[in-house]
């Protein structure tokens, strides 16, 4: 008996120690008997070596997991709605060690943060509202280009408690991007410099001959005045021309500003009315009424101008029509331009918005007008799509309405 019980009492100290934390899982304890408490013991031992196996595994995986937080080269954390980082990787804290502008320094109070002014902090705050995740490109007071994506977790009541914090220095992919978008923005103005050449050579062609008239012809001050008058307009026209054309050609960072999206259509159907005309091309516009919207102009025209031009291009056909239409769905507005050319072979439907790839001619096409304008409209949180058959291709583009 005084076997037993001494065996019992250490089997008790090991059941109590296991359960407290205090003795490993993985230790046996030894079976002395074949009655039930033996089986006990039995299915005790069995029991912990697969919680042992079980927790082993566990610290494996979590490992493993931190293993590849910390193997991220592009700054991770977990904050929390105060701007309170609880959890970083090492890319991180070489950021907050350098000072970056695009990793939260400190705490911060989101409902003191100006909503006209976009910041990390700001960013933060819309994830919380709207309880979506939210990816957004951002330019820091370090002059640097960063991409911030923060994902939104949430609590039992669907509550947001903490935020998935991930940035990405895109400077240097930006300068290139940038270059691209010059030498595609050249590669346009070339094509159109005939029509432009044509647009100033008609009014210069009646100033020439009103010169000529008043210098040469004996009239009265009436006739002078009217002469003049029609000097004046087709100097002012020359001038209109050269403006849209350094306007459109002038480089720019992202600037957005409130515009309307109908008038920037407009604009650039100014800028290719040459080319349609010469190309016996019908366009037709449906428009509907479009809230203004926060758009970088310039840049928004550029991808307009490369998809009408492809467009021209594209219709060789007895039928040449543009359809270009714009309308409002789901708070997003949509801009569809659609032409009545054979359409683009499915092979190569993949490849269209790759950069450098183009099916024109050597000469005669940079191959970076689609990828360039699919930056861009990325670049507003928008997408662009394209659909085709035999009987033409649509391109829409879709911009979130922001203002």
């Amino acid at each position: 008996m005084e076997f037993c019980y001494k065996t019992t009492k250490k089997t008790k100290y090991s059941f109590k120690g296991i359960v407290e934390g205090t003795e490993p899982l993985n230790q046996k304890i030894e079976v002395k008997t074949s009655d039930e408490i033996g089986e006990l013991i039995y299915s005790f031992n069995q029991m912990a070596k697969f919680l042992y196996e079980a927790q082993e595994a566990t610290k494996k995986y979590a490992e493993t997991l931190r293993t590849i937080f910390e193997g991220i080269t592009d700054p991770l954390a977990l904050v929390d709605p105060d701007c309170q980082v609880e959890m970083t990787n090492h890319a991180y804290r070489e950021w907050l060690k350098e000072e970056r502008a695009a990793v939260f320094h400190s705490p911060c109070n989101l409902e003191h943060i100006e909503n006209d002014t976009l910041s990390p902090q700001l960013l933060l705050k819309k994830v919380i509202e709207t309880k979506k995740p939210l990816s957004e490109y951002w330019e820091g007071k370090d002059g640097n280009h960063y991409f911030i994506h923060i994902y939104p977790i949430f609590n039992n009541e669907k509550e947001v408690t903490k935020l998935v914090y991930y940035v990405k220095d895109v400077t240097e992919r930006k300068k290139i991007e940038e270059q691209m978008r010059i030498t595609e923005k050249l590669a346009a103005i070339g094509q159109l410099s005939a029509g432009l050449a044509h647009e100033i050579n008609n009014p210069l062609g009646g100033i020439k001959l009103c010169f000529n008239n008043l210098i040469s012809t004996e009239m009265d001050e009436e006739t002078k005045r009217e002469h003049i008058k029609l000097i004046n307009k087709g100097l002012t026209k020359i001038q209109e021309i050269i403006k849209q054309l350094l306007d459109f050609s002038k480089q720019t960072e992202l600037i957005k500003t409130s515009v309307n999206i109908n008038d920037l259509i407009e604009n650039v159907l100014r800028l290719t009315e040459y080319l349609i005309s010469k190309n016996g091309i019908q366009v037709v516009k449906k428009f509907e009424k479009i809230p203004h919207m926060l758009l970088d102009q310039n840049k928004i025209e550029q991808v307009f101008l490369n998809i009408i031009l492809n467009a021209i291009q594209a219709m060789d056909g007895q039928e040449r029509i543009l359809t270009i239409e714009t309308a409002m769905k789901n708070n997003n507005c949509l801009i569809s331009f659609s032409d009545t050319g054979p359409g683009i072979p499915s092979e190569i439907m993949e490849k269209i918005f790759d950069p450098f790839f183009t099916t024109k001619p050597v000469g005669q096409g940079t191959g970076l007008g689609l990828s360039v304008s699919k930056a861009i409209i990325e670049q507003h949180n928008g997408k662009i799509y394209v659909s085709s058959s035999d009987k033409g291709t649509t391109f829409t583009v879709e911009l979130p309405s922001n203002l």
